[in-house]
């Protein structure tokens, strides 16, 4: 099964030819790529390439991560593992599969949550973190009206303190400007105001504690919850509301992730262990930092948590959509079968022992900046047709990489129009503009230069 012929792609052999590991361990990642992408052939090349990308990057990346922390949760004696909606949905599968071969001694369990319905939930004083999470957006700040479906309050309960501070002119539903942005910290720091934000959360509050208890949160049995990154936000939102509750663990919770970011948050005695890096620790890679990439290698097949309702005995979570339709209609059943297809064949076939986690680490680093960096044209495209949500709410989705005229990209360039994207390369690559993908590298490269002089010579 293993034996590499002809028709190997960049990937597979990118596996092999890399020094980290023993060729063996490499060989075993290499073909079991191949393998799952041979197994199935499709016409249309739209499935065909998702079903590639899946067997080639995301299979191995979702199977080695979820192979990590089932092996991190073993040595920290951690019985019990909560994959956090929504990115834990397929890494929950993974986990299954590769439970059947390898049998490890913990409870798998999915919970229902978003960093979305959390936060709110665990809001105290409003400072930079809390300021931070109701005001970013992918692509510019954020509206009132955008602001309030963060919190879950109606907008005309804050319409007159929006308008006390002056925010409320050309209307409730435009972007704020940066100097709105820091009335508005006036705002939501103005006691009234706090006061109506905590009396809401308290109310909400009550049927989420009620889910987790029983979930088994508040039980004596060590767990840890998992998920993509970045900084660990909803971690923090879930300690946040355990301790208001009184049920914050005494060891603190332990949370697995795939990457954190400079900005990750952790509450009192949590951890934050991350499996492909950290920059906290070392200095950021900008290859590696679209965390968008990675949200679309996990998505779900159903929507974003909202809330919990405890009306009918047990308590089931409020979802925005039962199901991820346009995820669904781009591939995403394809994506995840792939991704299942590559554990089952690796675990099926080889035992934990085979892994070496630190060179598994360089390999899919490899992988990841060869597709974010240089994508094939089909693979730009498939990949760049993805809807993406542009802000927590979701209520404004854009493609993650749209192809684009020259004429546009000049205005883009120019500061006269907003690049509505999140991958400039990939838009770059389905544009046919080499010649500005070229430059746009070397721009990238000094992006580099930047934090090696940061963090590494401190100037």
């Amino acid at each position: 099964m293993f034996k590499h012929i002809q028709d190997i792609n960049r990937y597979e052999k990118a596996m092999m030819d890399t020094i980290s590991g023993d060729r063996f361990f490499r060989s075993c990642l290499s073909g079991s790529a191949r393998s799952v992408r041979l197994s199935r052939s499709y016409e249309d090349t739209h499935k065909r390439i998702v079903w590639a990308t899946g067997s080639d990057i995301v299979g191995p990346l979702i199977f080695l991560y979820v192979a990590w922390v089932l092996e991190e949760a073993r040595k920290r004696d951690i019985k019990r593992v909560y994959f956090l909606a929504r990115d834990g949905e397929v890494m929950l599968k993974t986990a299954k599969l590769i439970n059947e071969y390898w049998r490890h001694d913990i409870e798998l369990k999915y919970l229902y949550g978003s960093r979305g319905a959390w936060l709110p939930l665990a809001l105290g004083e409003i400072g930079d973190f809390e300021f931070h999470w109701m005001t970013w957006g992918y692509l510019s700040t954020v509206s009132l009206e955008e602001l309030c479906a963060r919190l879950f309050i109606k907008y005309p309960i804050l319409e007159k303190y929006f308008d006390k501070y002056g925010l409320t002119a050309n209307g409730s539903g435009r972007n704020l400007s940066l100097s709105e942005v820091r009335l508005l910290r006036n705002c939501l720091q103005d006691k009234e105001v706090q006061d109506i934000i905590s009396d809401n959360a308290d109310a909400r509050r009550r049927d989420a504690l009620a889910y987790f208890e029983q979930e088994g949160l508040f039980q004596e049995t060590p767990y840890a919850v998992v998920d993509t990154g970045w900084g660990a936000s909803s971690q923090y939102a879930l300690s946040g509301i355990l301790d208001k509750a009184g049920k914050y663990p005494g060891r603190g919770v332990t949370g697995f992730y795939m990457g954190a970011s400079e900005a990750k948050q952790i509450y009192k005695n949590d951890k934050v262990i991350s499996f492909l890096f950290d920059w906290t620790k070392e200095p950021r890679d900008y290859r590696l930092s679209n965390y968008l990439f990675y949200e679309i290698f996990t998505a779900a097949r159903h929507g974003r948590t909202i809330g919990y309702d405890g009306s009918g005995g047990e308590v089931v979570p409020v979802l925005d959509n039962t199901s991820n339709e346009m995820a669904l209609a781009w591939g995403l059943n394809v994506q995840e079968e792939s991704v299942l297809a590559y554990s089952t064949v690796f675990s099926g076939h080889l035992t934990p022992e085979v892994i070496d986690f630190k060179a598994a680490r360089t390999i899919l680093r490899k992988l990841l900046c060869m597709f974010m960096e240089s994508p094939g044209r089909e693979e730009a495209d498939v990949y760049g047709k993805y809807a993406i949500g542009g802000e927590i709410t979701e209520r404004d989705f854009n493609s993650f990489a749209p192809a684009i005229s020259h004429a546009e990209f000049w205005k883009i360039a120019l500061g006269k129009e907003r690049f509505k994207g999140f991958w400039p390369t990939g838009t770059l690559v389905r544009s046919n503009m080499p010649v500005i993908k070229f430059m746009w590298d070397i721009v990238q490269r000094f992006n580099l230069l930047y934090y090696l002089r940061k963090y590494i010579f401190k100037y």
